[in-house]
């Protein structure tokens, strides 16, 4: 009893499931019976169904369930529909069917309405079935084209047209005159081709013409080399000023090695660093060494060998200022 009431919430949970789950079933056995099978709208499917009656127990069916046929005024109804509908489908990048510059999207199927379509075209050299444009070798006219397309749906079959125009390409004189170059090249090609060389038009139409052979320009790569150094230089200036301050900072401060003699030694540093970047040292640098070059006689100390005496000291600080 005791085990009844400890567990009796896990109980509770478990026999409300299993009283749901009997329900769902009854009602799904209620539902679930079919008297029709909906037919898919363009193509066939397969459906799978339970059927009593043949046995004890009910037996697995798989029923294969051809597409929706349209009545043959249906059909033609809907391709009417399309027909209103596809001038804008095939236009492309073309503003309308009148005004024909690019090539068209001639599609070959609808899926939404389960109909297939078939092109083919009455002047192909301008406009072929599949809707590649071709204006070259047009006059300053534009050209009537009409696009005949078949609408089906399987079983019935329609047959319409659509009026285009093609519109002749538009250039400047400058490539009509490129175009006839191109030609007297192909030419001049022809009535050369046993010599070692092609020898170049010098006129064409009264027009003289020159040559020169087609390279890469180096001003880009040239100008960017130049910036380049430019912007190395700025760092190395940048480093020279950097070591000066440096230095300075050393005079203020005694060596470890040499002890109570550190103004001499950031003396000659300071001298060192004047020397080699004296041109990039700042004017506030120059004027924090000035008050040091009155600074009294130090103690000799030796340094490589070579006996640094106040003198030589003081004058290294005149010669850095």
């Amino acid at each position: 009893m005791k085990a009844v009431v400890r567990w009796k919430k896990q109980i509770l949970c478990a026999a409300v499931g299993l009283a749901l789950a009997v329900l769902a079933q009854a009602l799904q056995n209620g539902s679930s019976r079919l008297t029709s099978l909906e037919r898919p709208d363009f193509e066939g499917e397969e459906q799978q169904i339970l059927v009593e009656g043949l046995g004890e127990e009910g037996i697995p069916l798989e029923v294969q369930i051809s597409p929706r046929q349209y009545k043959p005024e249906e059909a033609r109804a809907l391709y009417q529909q399309i027909l209103e509908e596809l001038p804008g489908r095939i236009l492309g990048e073309n503003a309308s069917l009148s005004q024909v510059e690019h090539d068209l999207e001639l599609i070959r199927e609808i899926p939404e309405y389960g109909v297939s379509l078939k092109w083919e075209s009455s002047r192909p050299e301008f406009v072929d079935s599949y809707g590649r444009v071709n204006r070259q070798g047009m006059g300053e006219e534009k050209e009537e084209v009409w696009l005949r397309v078949e609408l089906t749906d399987s079983h019935t079959s329609e047959t319409y047209q659509l009026q285009a125009w093609v519109l002749p390409e538009t250039t400047t004189p400058q490539e009509n005159a490129l175009l006839q170059l191109k030609e007297r090249l192909k030419e001049e090609d022809y009535a050369q081709r046993y010599s070692p060389v092609l020898k170049l038009p010098e006129e064409l139409e009264g027009k003289a013409l020159a040559y020169r052979s087609l390279q890469e320009p180096v001003f880009a790569s040239i100008a960017f080399l130049g910036v380049a150094a430019a912007l190395m230089l700025v760092v190395k200036e940048r480093s020279d000023r950097e070591l000066c301050r440096a230095a300075g900072s050393v005079a203020l401060q005694p060596s470890r090695k040499h002890k109570g003699h550190g103004a001499q030694c950031g003396a000659q540093d300071r001298y060192h660093c004047h020397r080699l970047s004296k041109k990039y040292m700042l004017p506030k640098d120059r004027a924090r060494m000035a008050p040091r070059a009155a600074m009294t006689a130090l103690p000799p100390y030796r340094k490589n060998s070579r006996e640094v005496t106040p003198t030589a000291a003081a004058e290294a600080r005149e010669r850095m200022v």
